[in-house]
């Protein structure tokens, strides 16, 4: 176990129509989608990622995520700093 590890890795699922709230936090984060379609929204950017796309970036921007899809969303999301 790395106690001074900075990675945090998860899973996440999201149901279909889901939208996160508009956040900012320290950190970097990336995300790799393993299923659907995720629209991230960072700052004034807009993307749409579908399965075996990635994104990395400074957390403290402001960013949205959303599934506008019918299906289950699955996102490899991997952030600093480690949340425990």
């Amino acid at each position: 176990q790395l106690l001074e590890r900075q990675l945090e890795p998860l899973l996440m699922i999201y149901p279909p129509h889901y939208a996160s709230e508009p956040m900012t936090h320290s950190g970097e984060e990336f995300l790799f989608v393993l299923q659907g379609q995720m629209r991230l929204t960072i700052g004034a950017e807009n993307h749409l990622l579908t399965v075996g796309d990635s994104a990395h970036f400074q957390s403290g921007l402001r960013h949205v995520w959303r599934n506008d899809s019918e299906i289950e969303l699955r996102v490899l999301w991997v952030g600093t700093p480690a949340l425990l």
